[in-house]
């Protein structure tokens, strides 16, 4: 019996592999017609390899069998790392990093190493980093960015010198001010300057605004009078030409004082005074300023004068007018009969009329200043009276009664006549002129002896008790 051998079949599973993890490889064994692949593999078949042996058993077409194996290692694991997860505030720019491969593929077109200012809200980057080997490892970053706080310094102020002013700025949790100025706190600016404030909220985000403190500028202050000079009492318009305030306070040295920008001003006393304009601007500033001497006012001259004679007879009409004026040194007299004078005290003769004048003096200072006086005289009849001295009340039809004769120069009207025994006591009175003392006394003869008698009556001009006569009679039987 012959015995023959058929040749072993020589396979081969090829060379040993290493991949990266979860990677896809196919076995391609030959040699054979038949492959059983250990652990389920199937030849020609991509498959996700483990790390370790795989053996394959190959037969032919006469049924012999072969063996082969094939040894499967992975590459290191790259350990890609893309970085902390990060809080920024809005606008902060940063640089996207990766470690730990050769190449990186950031999404959304990164490369690495860039530097980029994400978005406000919530940022999530992927990096896929890649080693020598072609394996990869996947890595990503969170960046939440937080908004600025809106900072708000307020509007710019206008103040007035050495006044405070307060600083307060809003939209976040704490605030420094440029200049040591503390939020909320009133300070004294010396200087016009721009103050800064940076507000920070509760993530540590920060705003800046600024505003400007400035002084207001102090207005160019003038006044003007309608007058400037005048007598006294003189009355002036007084009006603030500044055109800036809101209120004004006008102040003299006489110790007065008028309020409005525009005010009228009686100044009563004579002299040259200071005037100060204090005006306040619409936000509170008071500013002042003073004209020495820009108001005068002279003294009114004092016009007084007194006739020698107020009452002058028809038959002597003549009068001296005494000059009392003080302060003057002109004089105008009107005498009031249509003449005048310029003499100091004039004596004046007036017609021969019956009446009364009104004499005006007009008294005139070296400044041009004037006062009046006025008096009245008057030109009057003659008065010619006859009183007797003694009468006989007897009953022989002489002599009975006692009256006094008066004959011009009088008011009958305004006649009264009265006798007084010797112990004062009124013995008689009557008004009217024709009517005399038949010397008797409440029914009886008076004694003889001496009476006092008293007339009062008016002129015929003035008609006033301006004529009292008295005397003394006797009476004899």
């Amino acid at each position: 019996m012959v015995v023959a051998f058929f040749p072993t079949p020589v396979i081969d599973a090829g060379p040993d592999v290493q991949v990266c993890v979860l990677t896809e490889i196919s076995m391609n064994v030959t040699g054979a017609q038949t492959y059983i692949w250990s652990s389920g593999v199937q030849n020609n078949t991509p498959f996700y390899p483990s790390e370790g042996i795989y053996s394959v058993i190959g037969t032919d077409v006469n049924g012999c069998r072969a063996y082969d194996t094939v040894a499967v290692s992975f590459f290191p694991v790259p350990q890609v790392n893309a970085g902390l997860d990060q809080e920024l505030c809005a606008n902060t720019s940063i640089t996207l990093q990766a470690t730990g491969s050769a190449n990186y593929a950031w999404n959304s077109g990164i490369l690495n190493g860039d530097v980029l200012t994400p978005a406000v809200g919530n940022n999530l980057y992927t990096v896929i980093g890649t080693d020598a080997n072609g394996c990869s490892d996947t890595d990503e970053v969170a960046i939440l960015v937080h908004p600025l706080p809106n900072v708000q310094a307020g509007a710019d102020q206008v103040i007035c010198q050495n006044a405070q002013v307060t600083l307060l700025a809003t939209g976040a949790q704490t605030y420094t001010w440029t200049n040591g100025v503390l939020n909320g706190q009133p300070f004294t600016p010396t200087i016009a300057s721009f103050y800064t404030v940076t507000g920070t909220d509760s993530h540590g985000c920060t705003d800046t605004d600024s505003l400007q403190v400035v002084f207001e500028a102090p207005p160019a202050m003038n006044m003007s009078f309608s007058v400037n000079q005048g007598c006294a009492p003189l009355e002036v318009d007084l009006a603030n030409a500044s055109g800036t305030a809101n209120d004004c306070l006008w102040s003299f040295s006489d110790g007065t004082a008028a309020v409005g920008c525009d005010a009228t001003h009686l100044f009563e006393t004579a002299g040259c005074w200071d005037v100060t304009l204090t005006s306040t601007s619409a936000i509170g500033c008071v500013y002042d300023t003073t004209l020495s001497q820009a108001i005068c006012v002279f003294p009114t001259p004092n016009a007084a004068f007194q006739p020698t004679v107020y009452g002058m007879l028809e038959t002597h009409p003549i009068t001296t007018f005494n000059n009392g004026s003080i302060g003057a040194v002109t004089y105008d007299w009107d005498f009031g009969d249509g003449t005048g004078s310029n003499q100091e005290s004039p004596t004046h003769t007036y017609p021969e009329d019956i009446t009364t004048y009104d004499v005006i003096l007009t008294a005139t200072s070296d400044h041009g200043c004037v006062d009046t006086a006025i008096a009245t005289v008057w030109v009057e009849e003659d008065l010619i009276y006859y009183v007797p001295n003694t009468f006989t009340p007897d009953g022989d039809g002489h002599n009975e009664d006692f009256k006094p004769v008066i004959e011009s120069g009088f008011d009958p009207n305004s006649y009264h006549f009265y006798i007084y025994n010797r112990w004062g006591q009124q013995v008689f009175e009557s008004e009217d002129i024709n009517e005399g003392w038949d010397g008797t006394f409440n029914g009886f003869v008076a004694q003889d002896g001496t009476y006092t008698w008293k007339i009062e009556f008016k002129s015929t001009v003035r008609r006033q008790v301006d004529n009292v006569v008295t005397g003394h009679v006797n009476i004899l039987k």
